[in-house]
């Protein structure tokens, strides 16, 4: 707490991301100064990621520029999404934007593994394995909660290939970004980190904006002006408070240096597990319902 008081810098940019937020609902609906103001508030965030890395010079920094690409993308994607609608009359899904907005994950899991790397090459084998079978765990059930409760439902014919492609693209991107949060979670000292307590918190905005924008697409149907910007308040709050994240000076401390620690073998394999345990667990739910396929109910 003492660390955010004395970053002015954070401090003001809180302030006014918060203001940003707040007066957002006041904006009208379905305008293009609602797609720009949401748009400002992604592409202030990214560029406070850069600033924040550069300032405070952490460990791995490379996974902060990876956050703000990751970032960066995901807001310009409604911008792509507004110019189809207004310009192009693009009004289906999947569409361009969805490049934009797929585009946030690959920086995001990238990152993330950066730091599971470099706290995992400090752990013992114990500690390893009790935390990576934790996860692995954790991450099967989301898992097979995500097939049941969203993907599973996207079987519905009348649905084309490319939308349920699409469908099940965010929710597994998701489900690995969960996994390597849980990994690091589980490490302790990462959680005690008020920086990456706000990764965190971003990294559970974005998953709820998914979540409910993959309900309405598997639905066909569009949300209400009042659930939409509820929605959209959660993708602004994901981008604040991940910005947020590289102001705060603790963000020296999430990843440890890495001289004098290479991660061995059983580590590699530990990380392995906790991202390929979502896809797996996705894959041969995917192979007994082609084999074993029950009816939509």
């Amino acid at each position: 707490m003492c660390d955010f008081v004395r970053s002015k810098l954070l401090q003001l940019y809180a302030v006014g991301q918060a203001v940003v937020i707040v007066t957002f609902v006041f904006v009208p609906s379905d305008s293009w100064l609602t797609a720009l103001w949401h748009v400002a508030t992604g592409w202030t965030a990214a560029v406070c990621l850069v600033v924040g890395a550069r300032r405070f010079r952490p460990e791995a920094m490379v996974a902060w520029y990876l956050f703000s690409t990751g970032v960066f993308l995901d807001a310009t994607g409604l911008l792509v999404e507004t110019i189809g609608d207004r310009w192009f009359g693009i009004t289906s899904t999947p569409g361009p934007a969805d490049i934009f907005y797929l585009g946030r994950y690959p920086g995001l899991i990238v990152g993330l593994g950066l730091f599971v790397y470099r706290r995992s090459a400090r752990e013992d084998f114990e500690a390893t394995m009790l935390r990576t079978a934790a996860c692995a765990l954790l991450t099967m059930f989301l898992g097979i909660f995500a097939w049941e409760f969203i993907i599973w439902q996207t079987s519905d014919q009348r649905l084309s290939l490319a939308k349920r492609l699409m469908v099940t693209a965010y929710p597994l991107a998701d489900l690995v970004v969960i996994a390597l949060m849980l990994r690091l979670l589980f490490g302790g000292a990462a959680a005690r980190n008020p920086a990456f307590v706000l990764v965190v918190l971003s990294l559970f905005c974005f998953l709820g904006a998914d979540i409910g924008w993959a309900i309405y697409l598997r639905a066909g149907t569009e949300p209400t002006a009042i659930v939409r910007r509820l929605l959209e308040i959660g993708s602004m709050s994901a981008y604040a408070s991940m910005g947020g994240a590289a102001l705060h000076p603790a963000i020296q401390t999430i990843a440890p240096p890495a001289e004098g620690h290479r991660l061995h073998a059983v580590g590699w394999a530990a990380l392995v597990v906790s991202i390929l345990t979502a896809p797996t667990v996705l894959l041969v739910q995917a192979i007994l319902d082609h084999f074993y396929l029950v009816p939509n109910l």
